[in-house]
């Protein structure tokens, strides 16, 4: 249903969060995160590939691309001095 709505409106923000939600459904969560946290910047580069008139990936496999990391896969941050 969401796939069908982004290919007439790519630039659907409703859509590309459903799709995030569905896809959190079925079990992609790496794709989901990356849909429901920067859906924004997911349709931006998606737009940005298609404008460029290159064959733009599927939507769930871009998510996939972009999508947040793992959490044990973000370094940590150490504070150093006062602010």
């Amino acid at each position: 249903m969401y796939l069908e709505q982004l290919e007439a409106d790519p630039k659907s923000l409703t859509a590309w969060i459903g799709l995030g939600l569905t896809i959190r459904k079925i079990g992609s969560s790496r794709a989901s995160r990356g849909l429901l946290l920067y859906p924004e910047l997911i349709r931006s580069t998606y737009d940005t590939i298609q404008r460029l008139g290159r064959d733009a990936p599927q939507p769930d496999k871009l998510a996939y691309w972009i999508g947040a990391p793992e959490r044990y896969d973000i370094p940590p941050i150490y504070m150093t001095g006062a602010d």
